[in-house]
């Protein structure tokens, strides 16, 4: 395929992209910021990095890595610290996702020897199939570092199948430079280098022993080089890494049950962990049978035409993710993202398989794919608008509130409490979820007015027997809470002492 025409696709698939997160972002008035996610920390984190590295001195240990705070804060080089300048990174970030997804279908294409017009048909597949998919839309919205992540994930694995199909010594370093990145950006993607290490090694031979050697070593050395800067800082305080509680509660036990107790609190989910991260991914919104037949016939295409070195690592990759995420002891959409990855170029495959098991029939399977992927899409921009609705629902209850205790109150909440952080108002917030019961205990000490704001339909049933569960019940015991009103989900409570 001409050059020409690779630049045409790889472009219009990344300004397709970037074009469609914006107009999102300008129709939903979305500035990237989510109180149930982590969107403000990295926000802050990314504010706090900045401020570090202008007056030279070396970044503190937070929860998560910099990697992508460190990216969001070019944002504010070249506009405001504001959420409207940030929210744009992602928006960018996915299209070039996207297009990279592209470029593993073009080498995937090339080896085989594909024609011309089986290689548009991946190209195409594999980079706008993600921005039907609600799971993609969302993260490509918020600011998350789940697309960095992806992204550097994705380029990890480009690089080591180029060198696996072109040799160049360069490669393995590039691989192993994205794969520390990668690591940088959020821990649990360094679980690629399951993946990459499968490239290295499938189709070794006696005679390229001493070349393999070689550039897993090039590959290990960059990846330490690119990773010691977060790895520093990290070590200076190992609670969300070897620390988490995720990680030291991970158990099999969890693959098979639905009800999970954490550091998250209780959660009852619908199916067990290994049934909920199998089918979330490949959901097709609510056409998942499609997705996974799709990815099934992907799969069959891979293993009949492709190299060794080209599908099995997809299969690793998808595995070593999918293992770990079903052992810990929680169910969350966020952990599903690295999932979705194989499954987009596994789909893209399957199409092509369409193609050639049903030559005839299919110009109807394209349009029949492309009615459901349209079907998808309005569904995914119903999710968009429920997530942006439910935020300014939040953001309003806590601006009302704001405005209706007396100045100098403080008040105790959980999720209100990130509203009044991302969005200050005129009361002091103190979350009910991150404090010790001896802090709370000594809340009272001080005269001025406290009131209690607490979706307690959501609350009870999941912080009962945990500490933001037993410092309300504290306060339920040893202090009255007079019901003042109800703003939304969240009944309002003035704490006073006990006559």
């Amino acid at each position: 395929m001409k050059s020409q025409t690779t630049l045409l696709i790889l472009s219009g698939i990344t300004l397709f992209t970037i074009a469609t997160g914006a107009c999102f972002l300008w129709f939903l008035k979305f500035d990237g910021i989510e109180f149930n996610g982590d969107s403000f920390t990295y926000f802050s984190n990314a504010k706090t990095f900045l401020s570090a590295v202008s007056n030279g001195q070396f970044p503190k240990s937070t929860f998560w890595p910099y990697g992508f705070p460190a990216v969001l804060s070019s944002s504010f080089l070249l506009g405001d610290e504001t959420y409207e300048s940030a929210r744009w990174i992602n928006v960018v970030l996915a299209g070039l996702l996207n297009s990279t997804f592209a470029a593993v279908m073009l080498l995937f294409a090339s080896v085989r020897r594909l024609s011309s017009s089986h290689t548009i048909l991946l190209m195409l597949a594999a980079g706008l199939f993600p921005v039907g998919h609600d799971i993609f839309l969302k993260y490509q919205l918020l600011i998350m570092s789940d697309v960095l992540a992806a992204l550097f994930s994705m380029l990890t694995l480009f690089c080591c199948w180029r060198w696996r199909a072109y040799g160049r010594w360069y490669n393995a370093a590039l691989a192993g430079i994205f794969l520390g990145f990668a690591g940088c950006t959020r821990y649990v993607h360094l679980l690629t280098s399951v993946a990459a290490f499968s490239i290295f090694i499938s189709g070794l031979k006696k005679e390229n022993i001493r070349s393999t050697l070689l550039a897993l070593l090039v590959f290990g050395a960059f990846t330490l080089l690119a990773f010691a800067p977060q790895l520093s800082i990290t070590l200076q305080d190992t609670s969300s890494t070897v620390g988490h509680s995720l990680l030291k509660d991970w158990s099999l036990q969890n693959f098979f049950l639905s009800t999970h107790e954490s550091a998250d609190g209780h959660q009852q989910g619908k199916v067990p962990s290994l049934i909920y991260y199998f089918a979330l991914p490949f959901r097709f919104e609510c056409f998942t049978p499609l997705g996974l037949i799709l990815a099934m016939l992907g799969i069959r295409f891979a293993i009949r035409e492709l190299p060794l070195w080209c599908w099995l690592p997809l299969m690793v990759w998808y595995f070593s993710f999918y293992f770990f995420h079903s052992g810990i002891p929680i169910e969350n959409s966020r952990h599903a993202f690295p999932l979705f990855l194989p499954i987009v170029l596994w789909i893209a495959l399957g199409l092509l398989e369409c193609w050639l098991l049903w030559p005839r029939h299919f110009i109807h399977i394209v349009i029949f794919t492309f009615m459901l992927w349209l079907g998808a899409f309005m569904l995914s921009v119903q999710s968009a608008e429920k997530l942006v609705h439910t935020k300014n629902e939040l953001k309003a209850t806590a601006q009302i509130l704001s405005r209706t205790v007396p100045p100098g109150s403080r008040v105790i909440s959980t999720s209100l409490c990130a509203v009044y952080h991302a969005y200050p108002e005129t009361v002091v917030p103190i979350s009910i979820y991150s404090i010790p019961l001896e802090q709370t205990k000594n809340l009272f000490q001080e005269k001025t007015p406290v009131y209690m704001a607490i979706d307690e339909k959501r609350f009870i049933p999941q912080w009962t027997n945990y500490p933001p569960g037993k410092n309300y019940y504290w306060i339920k015991n040893y202090y009255t809470c007079q019901y003042k009103f109800v703003l939304g989900d969240y009944t309002v409570y003035e704490i006073k002492e006990k006559n």
